[in-house]
């Protein structure tokens, strides 16, 4: 009997020691709502969270798009880059509750052209905002939303 209750606890103390043992270890950090660049609410929110908030006006970025969209209706954007050591490219759109649509991290590897498709319901600025070894670049480019149905006088 004394040998049945001590067996019994030395189970009992000897599954609970490693779990008292994981409590004490620190935990990964998590990450925050507030680091998340895609739950950011404004262009320079989202560009400070991906610490891309200081980018120079670029000509080495193309983005080629229709100057008109259709309210809702997927517009394609390709986005060429001509400059060296492209670490990371972010497309945002300043009309949209949360502007960051897409995040590229390049290899060397990767010939950098980019073809994506964006939802638009309202006018909007379109950013390209590219990180490369030494520097962040931006372009912005204006598009139109209209109607279904809307002609164009133009």
């Amino acid at each position: 009997m004394l040998r049945r209750t001590w067996l019994r606890w030395v189970v009992v103390v000897g599954t609970s020691l490693p779990l008292r043992t994981w409590a004490f270890l620190p935990s990964p950090p998590q990450p925050t709502a507030d680091a998340d660049p895609f739950a950011a609410n404004s262009v320079e929110n989202a560009l400070q969270r991906l610490g891309m908030q200081v980018a120079l006006p670029s000509n080495q970025i193309e983005l080629d798009m229709p100057d008109l969209a259709e309210q809702g209706k997927p517009v394609s954007l390709t986005l060429r880059l001509m400059m060296p050591e492209i670490r990371k490219v972010a497309v945002l759109v300043s009309s949209n509750q949360t502007p960051l649509s897409a995040l590229f991290t390049l290899s060397r590897s990767i010939e950098p052209k980019i073809l994506l498709s964006v939802a638009l319901h309202e006018h909007a600025q379109i950013i390209a905002v590219v990180q490369t070894k030494t520097q962040c670049y931006r372009y912005e480019r204006f598009i139109r939303v209209v109607y279904p149905g809307w002609q164009d006088e133009n």
